[in-house]
């Protein structure tokens, strides 16, 4: 059982080490921060940031998730 949870683990730490993840959270931090720079209310602002950010890191980890899968 305790092999099972350091596979699971290594799988985690290997997921997290990929290019892919951190192009998409690059692109998705610079979205981010266009929309924080071109509305000045900053209640809209987060409301927009908010889910833009969560859809791109969701993003981001199923695109990583799909390429490790085609390995």
């Amino acid at each position: 059982m305790e092999r099972m949870a350091l596979d699971d683990l290594f799988d985690l730490g290997d997921l997290l080490l990929q290019w892919r993840l951190y192009l998409g959270l690059a692109i998705t931090f610079g979205v981010c921060w266009g929309i924080y720079t071109l509305i000045p209310e900053e209640p809209v602002c987060w409301i927009l940031i908010v889910p833009v950010g969560l859809v791109g890191l969701w993003l981001s980890l199923k695109w990583e998730h799909r390429a490790s899968l085609g390995r």
